[in-house]
């Protein structure tokens, strides 16, 4: 019985991805990407003008931040062409801002086009009045150059209705560079206070049915873009780390990372040393960082070795020998990888740290023959204390 059971959901599995397989090419959206490429400006600017506060800041709220949106975009889950959702435009939201559009990227990853593609979407007009039967289309390259076109019968009586616009029927420009589309705005009159606009879908695609998509991607080609812009999305958040981060630390390991204001990052980690010595030993964030400075930024680092100074390095040491020491008892090492003391979070952090921190001391001279105190009774875990009470 249980051979016939086994075999007929191997089948079942076998038929389901054969019907996958089978199935179109899915595009998907990316909650937390898609909102902001979309963007609103006046009429001497261009739609990006508050791209620094859209990558900064997420738009939702998250451990009391409050986020940044672009006035006038959200995202309906119910009314949607394609995907998991499509995107809301209330023009009266934006003060009625004279160009709206969306960004091809966040992160100027762009790809190779020619006059064989166009750029698609569908939309969805509502209470858009007759006034509006053609709207202006910009599109402007990374250099600001920009290209022209119109785009007709904008009325979809609140249906949804797909755009195909040729690059080639774009108005020539030799300086505008099509290999670097970065923005996509548009040009209207003036809207009624209660007007929606939506869009979905919108991509790139070539007479032989190529896709670049621009909100909804397959998963393929949101990995390529992710492996591509790593380094630079690492370095942006560092920027926005090192000019202000909820924890003076956190701002002093990104100027680190970005090579800048060593002088100042040194000082900021000795103060944080001196005052976490024996404070809050089971905080999730001190001690993994202090691995992460030492294994980033000191003399035997082969990342960027020397960016912490000898005497912080030092004080950094004795830092971390000092919250470590106690939490690294024989007892733990005992037990199964299962075996958890207390918050189940706070234990796994403690474990690395006990692992991590042990990798250092055990190749750093002035350590290497030191013995930890093993009272083998574990970590006897009181949340938010030390928690050594001994057993029992």
């Amino acid at each position: 019985m249980k051979i016939k059971l086994i075999s007929y959901t191997l089948a079942i599995l076998c038929f389901a991805v054969s019907e996958i397989k089978a199935d179109q090419v899915k595009y998907l959206d990316c909650y937390e990407e898609e909102f902001r490429l979309f963007g609103v400006a006046d009429a001497n600017q261009h739609i990006d003008v508050d791209l620094a506060k859209r990558i900064q800041a997420p738009f939702y709220f998250e451990s009391g931040h409050k986020g940044y949106k672009t006035p006038g975009f959200s995202y309906d889950y119910l009314d949607k062409k394609n995907g998991d959702f499509s995107v809301n435009y209330r023009p009266a939201v934006s003060g009625n801002t004279k160009k709206f559009g969306f960004m091809t990227n966040l992160w100027g990853y762009y790809y190779k086009l020619d006059d064989s593609y166009s750029l698609k979407f569908y939309l969805k007009t509502k209470n858009v009045s007759e006034a509006h039967t053609s709207w202006t289309v910009q599109l402007v390259d990374d250099k600001g150059n920009i290209i022209k076109s119109v785009l007709h019968k904008i009325n979809t009586k609140s249906q949804w209705k797909e755009f195909s616009l040729l690059l080639k029927d774009f108005e020539k420009d030799a300086s505008f560079d099509m290999n670097a589309i970065k923005l996509c705005q548009f040009e209207a009159p003036d809207f009624a206070e209660n007007a929606v606009i939506k869009f979905d879908f919108i991509r790139f695609e070539n007479t032989d049915g190529k896709v670049i998509g621009i909100t909804d991607k397959t998963v393929q080609q949101r990995i390529s873009e992710q492996k591509a812009t790593r380094q630079l999305r690492i370095e942006k958040a560092f920027e926005v780390s090192a000019k202000k981060a909820h924890d003076p630390v956190i701002s002093a390991f990104a100027m680190m990372y970005l090579n800048k204001d060593l002088e100042e990052a040194n000082q900021i980690l000795r103060e944080n040393c001196k005052k976490m010595v024996d404070k809050d030993p089971w905080s999730l964030m001190t001690t993994p960082l202090y691995c992460r400075f030492y294994f980033w930024f000191s003399g035997k680092s082969d990342k960027f070795p020397g960016r912490l100074e000898k005497g912080t390095e030092k004080l950094l040491l004795e830092t971390l020998w000092e919250r470590t020491k106690s939490k690294n008892d024989i007892h733990w090492a005992r037990q199964s990888t299962w075996y958890l003391d207390g918050s189940e979070n706070h234990d796994l952090n403690a474990k690395a740290c006990n692992l991590v921190s042990s990798l250092i001391f055990m190749n750093e001279t002035d350590y290497k023959d030191r013995v930890y105190p093993d009272y083998g009774f574990g970590g006897s875990y009181h949340y938010g204390h030390a928690g050594y009470y001994g057993k029992g």
